[in-house]
């Protein structure tokens, strides 16, 4: 038979970063619910299980009855972005007073704490007894909130991030250029990437390539995030996996810019039996900084050697993991965006 506890104490404070985070979605700060709970047969502490635990829920301070959803959620699992608003910006990150009680007789549950919504939002905490009695912080006994303050989410865009180009390596039948995508504000830390062939790829050496032109032959990669490195890339293998007798391939240098995403365009002197066609993506990356801000971009090859970026309100091709082919009247080419690049000179990290 379970046991029948009450709760003595439940109190929610912040944690260690404060109260304040960007409207995105993304960021997430810290709810620290503390309880305590008794067996009411014998008034012995109870200590709750894990599963007990979780039944604890986040709720508007002002209407208990309200779970936290909508524009503010919370979750048990933190992510990777930041917990801390960027310092000397003006952004308030209250401390609330530590809780008067001692934590080693407590139990604790840590919920991280996101929102899409500009505001001021009073959360408080609620639990459900094994009688029915639902206890919330909203009470004499046990009252407390947090209020969390969302601030005006950052959208990048071209206006407010750095797109160049760099003449990287070449030699007898081919030629390197690397191209990237840097914020102008916070760090990009990361990049959800769509149009692009997989790490399943039968031909190793076009893994993560977003475009083949038979002229030349052009390759062309979109990377993902992440340090410096060296990779094999080129022709190396038929469409159907067997590795080709004439295979070409160079040991590039991808990613010398920390916090970038990194394109490349290879010219090659390879094997022109692979495929018959050339073939294209409609890749785009959706760019994330420390904070969780983002942005999205389009990439585009532009008549066979460039490559160029531009974003929009919404993509102007669905995202796709099927290539298109190309004839003598469908060629790749860059659509005009509201906001299209230029190649910049390479900036001074």
């Amino acid at each position: 038979m379970s046991v029948q506890w009450e709760i003595t104490l439940l109190s929610i404070h912040t944690g260690e970063a404060g109260t304040s985070l960007f409207a995105n979605g993304q960021m997430q700060v810290a709810a620290n619910v503390l309880i305590k709970a008794i067996n009411p047969v014998n008034y012995d502490p109870y200590m709750l299980t894990a599963t007990e635990l979780a039944k604890i829920e986040l709720v508007d301070y002002y209407n208990t009855d309200e779970k936290l959803t909508g524009p503010w959620r919370f979750t048990s699992v933190e992510n990777e972005f930041s917990h801390t608003m960027p310092p000397g910006t003006g952004f308030v990150a209250d401390m609330e007073d530590s809780p008067t009680q001692p934590l080693m007789v407590d139990q604790s549950k840590r919920y991280w704490v996101s929102t899409t919504k500009a505001e001021v939002k009073s959360v408080g905490a609620r639990i459900a007894q094994p009688n029915g009695k639902v206890i919330t912080t909203r009470s004499p006994e046990n009252n407390s909130y947090i209020a969390f303050r969302g601030y005006q989410e950052i959208r990048y865009s071209l206006s407010n991030s750095e797109w160049w180009r760099e003449d990287t390596d070449s030699g007898s039948g081919w030629d390197q250029d690397n191209y990237f995508l840097r914020s102008r504000v916070h760090p990009f830390i990361r990049a959800d990437r769509t149009g692009y062939s997989s790490d399943t790829f039968p031909v190793v050496g076009m893994r993560n390539s977003v475009a083949y032109h038979r002229a030349g032959p052009h390759l062309h990669y979109m990377w993902p995030m992440g340090g410096r490195t060296t990779v094999k890339a080129g022709l190396t293998h038929y469409a159907d996996g067997r590795v080709h007798p004439r295979a070409w391939s160079r040991d590039i240098v991808i990613r010398q810019h920390a916090n970038s995403l990194c394109l490349t365009r290879l010219k090659t002197s390879g094997p022109l039996g692979i495929w018959e066609l050339g073939w294209w993506y409609y890749p785009t990356a959706t760019m994330y900084d420390q904070y969780g801000n983002s942005g999205t971009f389009e990439l585009a090859v532009n008549e066979y050697n460039t490559i160029s970026v531009h974003n929009r309100g919404t993509k102007s091709h669905p995202p796709s993991d099927t290539p298109h082919y190309e004839d003598e009247k469908t060629i790749p080419d860059a659509e005009i965006g509201e906001i299209e690049s230029s190649v910049h000179e390479p900036p001074i990290d």
